[in-house]
């Protein structure tokens, strides 16, 4: 099975829409890190006051995008923004 399994740990929750996008890139930017299947645990916290969460991916195959290495440094990339590197340029 190459499909990552979805481990979430929180209750349904109202939250402001920029936290929700931001949570739902991030979801997809760690599920792009385990392309050959592997674990993705969302954990949610605190939802009432201070909203928090955290991912954590791991799997056989664990790699991060060498573009995602590039934005999060925060250097400008040398090419073009492109399919591969779209997700993690808006997430960051």
């Amino acid at each position: 099975n190459e499909k990552p399994e979805l481990v979430w740990n929180g209750t349904r929750a109202l939250l402001p829409k920029n936290k929700v996008k931001l949570l739902l890139n991030l979801i997809l930017v760690a599920n792009a890190a385990i392309p050959r299947g592997g674990k993705l645990v969302v954990t949610l916290e605190n939802l009432d006051a201070e909203p928090r969460f955290a991912l954590s991916a791991s799997g056989p195959m664990l790699r991060v995008p060498p573009k995602f290495l590039e934005l999060h440094s925060g250097h400008k990339p040398e090419e073009p923004i492109d399919a591969h590197s779209v997700q993690p340029y808006y997430t960051l």
